[in-house]
């Protein structure tokens, strides 16, 4: 007699269809969060530099850095080439360098970014050119190499 009472009683069957909908809810959840990581996963892993080192250059002292920038970040994601937040530029190519094998130009990559950065310099056109063909370069090697980047915390 108390279970029919409790079957048929409203607050019962809210509480049931409440359980549902929040099950429904869950699964839904999960399902998009599954959609949303494939397509994380088949985006450009290097699409930050990629996107600095074709950008359109208006200020040459701002390009260097903007792509260095871009560069030191792409390289503390890879867990390979054991980067720390307080890694320098150089130790960051240094240990590119010895990850991927030696790249042409890297040392005056190095030297243009420093003095562009840290002495306020402003590149030649030709320095110009040669940075953006060494990081051309290196983004090449990265997108060769595809060194692992640490799972993203979810």
């Amino acid at each position: 007699m108390l279970a029919e009472e409790l079957l048929y009683s409203p607050l019962f069957l809210i509480a049931v269809n409440a359980a549902l909908a929040a099950g429904i809810v869950l699964a839904v959840r999960r399902l998009r969060s599954a959609a949303n990581q494939q397509v994380e996963q088949v985006r450009d892993p290097h699409e930050r530099l990629r996107s600095a080192i074709r950008a359109e250059v208006r200020d040459p002292s701002e390009y260097v850095i903007g792509v260095g920038r871009a560069l030191m970040g792409e390289l503390l994601e890879i867990r390979e080439l054991g980067l720390s937040r307080s890694s320098t530029f150089r130790e960051a190519l240094d240990a590119l360098a010895s990850h991927l094998g030696q790249l042409d130009g890297l040392d005056e990559f190095a030297m243009t970014f420093e003095r562009v950065r840290y002495g306020g310099e402003v590149p030649s056109g030709e320095e110009l050119e040669r940075y953006r063909a060494t990081a051309l370069a290196i983004l090449e090697a990265l997108d060769r190499r595809a060194p692992m980047r640490p799972s993203r915390a979810r």
